[in-house]
């Protein structure tokens, strides 16, 4: 029997440190990102048959002892936090990509398109009025360059911007295959506890962590196998089949100028959110030898925009007669015109002889300004702009801005929604399986005084036998 008690208290001694072990490491993972708390079943073992006890057998207990240390989850809470951190994911992207345009589109503005154009067709409304007075067209001629300077200029910053986002693209690319292949180192080590029977929560956490880490990039789906190993899928296609990776690759397409997210193998994986789809739907998704997505619609925008006004002018300008001509010009204000807003220039023929800008509609009249005025009223009548209906140049590009603007503010909403509904569901989960630390401090404090009692079993055991051995020696 003093045995029996004695052992008691050896394995409660024992089972009450290891509690005391597991509750102090969920304190100090409180923050730590993708930790999920453990706890120690405690079991009361088999009791044992007492010796000499007769027909009427006697049983005694053995204490306590730990069965297992269980890594609390929630499979449907954590697929469901996942699942949104790629749809937050995505529309952060988009959101602070476009925020980056936003800018660049800023208008009224002093030094806005707008206020270019209105100064440019202002330029010819005033070589109208006094077609024979040289500094007019030179002033005409420093508006139609300022205004080229526009267009060019915001045409770089688009594709800037689209260049910095390609970069993030192949960063991104880089950033999966990195997570991929820690997975599948930590696919190994987890099959291979597994297999000898242990459950190895410490690196369960850490997988668990590398999966919300690939959530955010990426709509990841995965299934975890019977040895303890996940696989991971980017729609169809496999990333991770237990300890094997299959590699994305970001190859650059000479015909678009951007770098397609591809596997190895050259399968093109189904992205449907996650920062790299976000990122992907700004700068422009290859198709065939074009570009879809944000900034390619409003570089197309404004490519139209600039050879529409071009075409127009320069249709004009051919017709009429500069001064003391005797048949029309023939020479384009603008050249270049179809390599849209980054490659119009100003004709240099002009630039060097402004006597030759076309201010009149008839021969050997050089006050005829009636040429310059048709061109001056460019900005009040709808031209053709590509394949839309007839729009007013301004009306065309108040449009685009206001498209640049409304797509902003929409990505912007719905990443404040997704960003909500996701801190909610991470709320949820905690609350599931998160280190609560007032609740982990009572834990302690419980077992603390339950590991004393275990003690004082042990040293009472241990003061009755040494009484029992002085009284029988």
């Amino acid at each position: 029997m003093a045995f029996v008690m004695l052992n008691i208290g050896e394995r409660a001694l024992a089972a009450q440190q290891l509690a005391m072990d597991i509750t102090g490491q969920n304190l100090a993972n409180v923050t730590t990102p993708g930790y999920q708390r453990q706890q120690v079943v405690l079991t009361d073992p088999p009791p044992v048959l007492l010796p000499g006890t007769g027909s009427q057998p006697n049983y005694v207990g053995q204490g306590v002892t730990v069965s297992q240390v269980n890594r609390v989850s929630n499979a449907f809470l954590s697929r469901s936090v996942r699942a949104q951190t790629s749809q937050a994911g995505a529309w952060s992207a988009i959101s602070t990509a476009l925020a980056q345009l936003e800018p660049l589109f800023a208008e009224p503005s002093s030094t806005g398109l707008a206020e270019a154009m209105n100064s440019f067709f202002g330029a010819w409304q005033t070589v109208s009025q006094n077609p024979a007075n040289l500094p007019a067209r030179t002033a005409l001629l420093g508006q139609a360059q300022q205004l080229v300077s526009n267009f060019q200029g915001l045409a770089q910053q688009l594709v800037n911007e689209q260049s910095n986002l390609d970069q993030s693209v192949t960063t991104q690319v880089a950033q999966v295959n990195q997570l991929a292949a820690q997975l599948a180192t930590l696919n190994q080590s987890i099959a291979a506890a597994t297999g000898t029977g242990a459950t190895p929560n410490d690196l369960l956490n850490q997988r668990g962590e590398i999966l919300n880490q690939l959530a955010k990039i990426a709509n990841i789906s995965y299934a975890v196998n019977p040895n303890g190993s996940v696989d991971v899928y980017l729609g169809s296609q496999a990333l991770v089949l237990n300890h094997t990776t299959y590699a994305l690759a970001a190859r650059f397409n000479p015909a678009t100028g951007v770098h397609d997210v591809v596997f190895q193998n050259g399968a093109v994986p189904q992205l449907s959110s996650g920062t790299l789809y976000g990122t992907l739907v700004v700068r422009g998704v290859s198709q065939g030898s074009a570009l879809v997505g944000d900034i390619p619609t409003y570089l197309a925008r404004l490519n139209t925009l600039a050879t529409g006004l071009a075409n127009a002018v320069n249709s004009l300008q051919a017709q009429g007669y500069g001064l003391n001509g005797t048949a029309p010009t023939g020479i384009p204000f603008f050249t270049n015109a179809g390599l849209g807003a980054g490659g119009i220039q100003v004709n240099p023929t002009l630039v060097a002889h402004p006597d030759l800008v076309a201010a009149s509609s008839a021969p050997s009249s050089p006050g005829n300004g009636q040429n310059a005025l048709a061109i001056a009223d460019i900005a009040q009548t709808p031209v053709a702009l590509g394949g839309t209906a007839p729009h007013t140049l301004a009306s065309y590009w108040t449009s685009l801005v206001s498209q640049v603007g409304l797509d902003g503010q929409s990505a912007s909403t719905r990443s404040t929604t997704a960003s909500n509904t996701l801190a909610d569901l991470n709320a949820a989960l905690q609350s599931q399986v998160g280190v609560n630390p007032d609740q982990a401090s009572v834990n302690l404090i419980q077992e603390e005084q339950s590991y004393r009692a275990a003690v004082q079993v042990i040293t009472t055991e241990q003061s009755t036998m040494g009484a029992l051995l002085a009284a029988v020696g």
